[in-house]
């Protein structure tokens, strides 16, 4: 199984058993500018510093490759609805030192199945950077004697589903080399 990246608590991988992937992956990063108005002169230029990155990806969720459509837009939306701010990793890297969050969502389901069930259903995700402020976690750690046990429990769920991808890619590899004996 060859795992592309992660977001949140899911995983995008391919295998013989199963294909979560995205495609059209768009990032834009602008940076902000104050502009001093001279009387009968050009203005000057001066930068103020960066605005969030914005990255913008379509998941394509198929029934009939392992993928209940359902349930992956269910943990979207939460992520989105209760401002969930999440890692996104490409690769095994994350994809900067700051976190994300999903700002916007589409979905766009192509077929059904019976019962209203979504067969192919493609998901637009935005997401938007989330600056993590090093003190600040610290402070809020330092204010309960057990920190902030949201983003810890976060932490690791994210933990524990990296660990049953790579307990999968496992499994898939048995699978290849028994197959080619």
């Amino acid at each position: 199984m060859a795992t592309v990246g992660s977001l949140g608590g899911i995983t995008f991988n391919v295998s013989s058993r199963r294909v979560l992937t995205f495609d059209n992956y768009s990032r834009q990063g602008n940076i902000k500018l104050a502009e001093h108005e001279i009387i009968a002169e050009k203005s000057h230029m001066e930068f103020t510093g960066l605005e969030p990155e914005e990255i913008t990806f379509d998941i394509q969720l198929f029934a009939q490759l392992n993928v209940t459509p359902e349930e992956k837009l269910e943990t979207l939306r939460n992520i989105r609805d209760t401002g969930q701010v999440v890692s996104f990793i490409l690769g095994s890297s994350p994809v900067s030192q700051n976190k994300w969050m999903i700002s916007g969502l589409s979905e766009k389901p192509s077929y059904w199945k019976q019962r209203g069930k979504m067969h192919v259903v493609t998901v637009s995700v935005t997401l938007k950077e989330y600056r993590v402020d090093a003190n600040a976690a610290t402070e809020t750690n330092a204010s309960t004697p057990w920190g902030n046990i949201a983003s810890q429990i976060a932490e690791v769920k994210e933990k524990a589903s990296a660990y049953k991808q790579e307990a999968l890619d496992v499994l898939d590899q048995v699978d290849d080399t028994v197959g080619d004996i």
